[in-house]
């Protein structure tokens, strides 16, 4: 009695209706385990280098360094573009500081790392409670650490790193506070929202001689950074649809008697396979060039694996005339292991690689 309702479900299990409640079924668990991961910031951007100032490190400096407080306001961002790392913002940068125990001229050299101030100029001046508040109008432009292994479910970190390349941490630190970083409310990046902004200050270092830690160069450093979550999911269904609707399109094969169906069944499993490497062109035209495996590669990887073998065993299935009950049973198991396969790999990309 078991024997035979196991043959029953294996045999009905490959049948069209019940291929398309498994799909349902699949796709709306793949679904619940990506709302996690969807619905939280992950950032796999490398911070620049930055040491906190310490009272260890203010005691070895002598103790007399000068605090410069600083802020960034950015309105516009008239280049953004992602995928080539390419950056140009326009904004107003402002400094606070005693006159006593700084020039301006100081101050006004400072720069940005990995970046390029295309232009600078003096907007306003003036004295607050004894101390010098001026403003620059600045246009800059920047390149950033930018991680695209999570493509197309990344979200990016940001990173604007100001630094004066002309003194040192004993002389000035930058002193600045989320407060004093703000976006204007009319910047519009396309595909793109602020999720958030933070603020660290502190010192960078170079190191001239690997073999004397005293020859090193020390200069004051402010890291801005923003935070991006992907606005909508466009993207993300571009690239994925299709490859997901090819692999259960090629699931279809088991649905008949490669004995009896042997056009249909060869076209459904070798058309899934020879469509995915066609699309391959299409991800890749719209993926960032780098050297590693983005996610998108690895899904693709997978899901073009996973059609291989069971074009292979679709073949292997040809040769026989009829299929027997172990036949019938083996090819109902095989396709429910494609969909748990499917589904244990999607859990281990989102919660296990990623580590959400």
């Amino acid at each position: 009695m078991l024997a035979r309702a196991m043959y029953s479900f294996f045999e009905h299990i490959t049948l069209p209706r019940y291929q398309i409640a498994s799909l349902v079924t699949t796709t709306i668990i793949m679904l619940l385990m990506s709302l996690y991961p969807f619905d939280h910031f992950i950032s796999l951007e490398p911070a620049p280098q930055l040491f906190s100032v310490t009272p260890k490190k203010l005691k070895e400096w002598g103790g007399s360094t000068t605090e410069v407080q600083v802020g960034l306001h950015i309105t516009n961002f008239p280049e953004f573009d992602i995928v080539n790392n390419r950056f140009m913002f326009d904004g107003i940068i402002w400094f606070e500081f005693d006159p006593a125990l700084i020039s301006l001229e100081t101050i006004e050299k400072f720069s940005f790392e990995k970046a390029d101030i295309v232009k600078k100029t003096i907007s306003d001046t003036r004295v607050i409670e004894d101390r010098v508040f001026v403003q620059y109008n600045i246009k800059v432009r920047f390149s950033t650490n930018l991680a695209f292994e999570l493509f197309p479910l990344d979200d990016h970190r940001i990173f604007i790193s100001l630094t004066n390349k002309f003194v040192s941490p004993s002389e000035m630190v930058f002193r600045s506070f989320v407060s004093g970083f703000t976006l204007s409310e009319n910047i519009f990046i396309a595909g793109w929202q602020v999720y958030g902004r933070n603020v660290l200050t502190g010192y960078s270092e170079a190191q001239l001689d690997e073999n004397d830690e005293h020859k090193a160069v020390l200069n004051p450093k402010v890291l801005f950074s923003i935070d991006l979550e992907r606005e909508g999911i466009q993207q993300i269904l571009v690239i994925f649809l299709p490859l997901f609707i090819m692999f259960f399109i090629g699931m279809f094969a088991f649905a008949f008697e490669g004995s009896k169906r042997y056009s249909l069944v060869l076209s459904l499993s070798l058309g899934s396979v020879t469509a995915m490497l066609s699309y391959r062109f299409v991800i890749q035209s719209m993926s960032p060039s780098v050297g590693y495996f983005l996610l998108s590669d690895y899904i693709f990887t997978m899901l073009l694996t996973f059609a291989f073998i069971a074009f292979l065993l679709n073949l292997i299935l040809m040769q026989y005339r009829t299929y027997s009950p172990m036949i019938v049973v083996s090819r109902g198991m095989l396709f429910l292991l494609f969909h748990v396969m499917l589904i244990v790999c999607w859990y281990y990309l989102l919660y296990v690689w990623i580590k959400v």
